[in-house]
């Protein structure tokens, strides 16, 4: 049973189970029960309480720390014929080597310890 179903049985149950005696409220209970899976005192405190409104979780995507190096790492993964990033790791000192003599890039010296 999903969720949302869950809650639509439990808020359709509720105003019955408030009004309900103690052995009314054991029924109403069982019944519930049987027919979602959830455990008594879940139920219990849904009743009561009421069930929470659905939220949805707000995502926002995080801004990459590599935005500013991608453009220059995918020329230097060009030249190296498209290898695999374990293949290329080694090669990269000499790779920025090469464009950087040529004034398409400029590498910090942080950056170059990186690399």
């Amino acid at each position: 049973m999903t969720t949302a179903s869950v809650r639509e049985v439990v808020r359709r149950k509720r105003k019955e189970y408030l009004r309900a005696t103690k052995s009314g409220k054991k029924l109403i209970l069982s019944e519930v029960q049987e027919l979602t899976g959830y455990h008594r005192k879940t139920l219990v405190r849904l009743f009561v309480k009421g069930t929470p409104p659905a939220m949805s979780r707000v995502r926002r995507p995080r801004k990459s720390k590599y935005e500013p190096i991608v453009p220059k790492l995918k020329t230097l993964w060009a030249g190296s014929f498209y290898a695999c990033g374990k293949r290329l790791e080694p090669f990269l000192p000499e790779f920025l080597s090469v464009p950087e003599a040529f004034g398409e890039i400029t590498v910090t010296p942080e950056r170059r310890k990186a690399a």
